[in-house]
């Protein structure tokens, strides 16, 4: 037997397909006690897991108990995080005005917060003129990136990555950019930036020396959370949610934990980021008025 699919939407739907864990967007659901050891196909029995999530924990027994109780406190603070904000849902739309499509749904952030697709091995840029593929075996740790535009034999590597779990290969609009979301270990995702000068062919991508999207974002985030630049995100991860329509910036979702003074904090935080100059900006003050939240002593979901 396995979970029923209306149960694992149901699943999903308590965590906004984010894993209980580290909260990465993209998720399956999981059997706690594994079905191998008479677990039962029930609600209780069941949680949502990023891959990474599972291979590191799922396997151990000693886990269970943790994964359980960190799934019913991250059930509790989607209920509270993500309630609907009027007020937050203008102040993205407006931030928005270049990356919104023609039809804008009625709860803008939670479907942005969806937007991480599945990776699929091979894909193209909007106008069809640039390709990747994924090569190497899944089974191991790490993935290559190649590409091409137009012809697949003239294609080269873009880069090695460091797995395959929550790898993501985002196109700029206009082909000059590529943002990969690295798929990183159960520490933590950031994100890489290649660029080239121009859409031609034998221009060649360059992933940018001084560019640390992760550490610019995450430094900009704390200290408009009021949490000072000093706190230390463990476990961080990272999404590209989309590419404005020049191509300049993109938006990102930054979520992390960390400790301070006997106090655990969990930040959820969504900006943009300009791939040009490296600033980030963030006109979303009532969508992230609920960013952090906070624990006396230590915080649940650490293992």
């Amino acid at each position: 037997m396995a979970f029923s699919e209306a149960l694992k939407i149901k699943v999903r739907k308590h965590t906004h397909f984010s894993c209980c864990l580290c909260h990465v967007i993209d998720v399956e659901v999981h059997h706690i006690i594994p079905e191998a050891e008479g677990g039962p196909d029930t609600e209780d029995n069941a949680a949502p897991l990023c891959a990474s999530c599972h291979n590191v924990y799922g396997a151990n027994p000693q886990k269970r108990k943790f994964i359980r109780e960190a799934r019913d406190h991250w059930y509790e603070v989607c209920r509270n995080r993500f309630q609907s904000d009027p007020d937050g849902l203008e102040e993205i739309k407006r931030l928005l005005r270049d990356v919104a499509r023609p039809s804008e749904p009625g709860d803008l952030r939670s479907e942005a917060l969806n937007r991480y697709p599945d990776q699929p091995s091979e894909g193209a840029s909007v106008n069809g003129e640039l390709h990747f593929e994924l090569r190497g075996d899944p089974r191991e740790l790490g993935a290559e990136i190649w590409i091409w535009q137009k012809a697949r034999e003239k294609a080269v590597k873009l880069c090695d990555t460091a797995a395959w779990g929550n790898l993501r290969v985002f196109f700029s609009p206009d082909d000059r950019h590529i943002v990969v979301r690295d798929g990183g270990s159960s520490m933590g995702i950031d994100l890489r930036l290649f660029s080239r000068e121009s859409t031609n062919a034998t221009d060649e991508f360059k992933e940018l020396e001084n560019t640390s999207i992760g550490d610019n974002v995450e430094r900009f985030a704390l200290a408009h959370a009021g949490l000072g630049t000093d706190l230390v995100l463990h476990h961080r991860y990272m999404g590209c949610l989309w590419w404005s329509d020049d191509s300049k910036s993109i938006l990102i979702h930054l979520t992390g934990s960390g400790n301070r003074e006997k106090k655990a904090y969990h930040l959820d935080w969504i900006g943009t980021y300009n791939v040009l100059n490296g600033e980030v900006s963030m006109d979303l003050a009532s969508m992230n008025a609920n960013a952090v939240t906070v624990w006396n002593g230590e915080q649940p979901n650490e293992p």
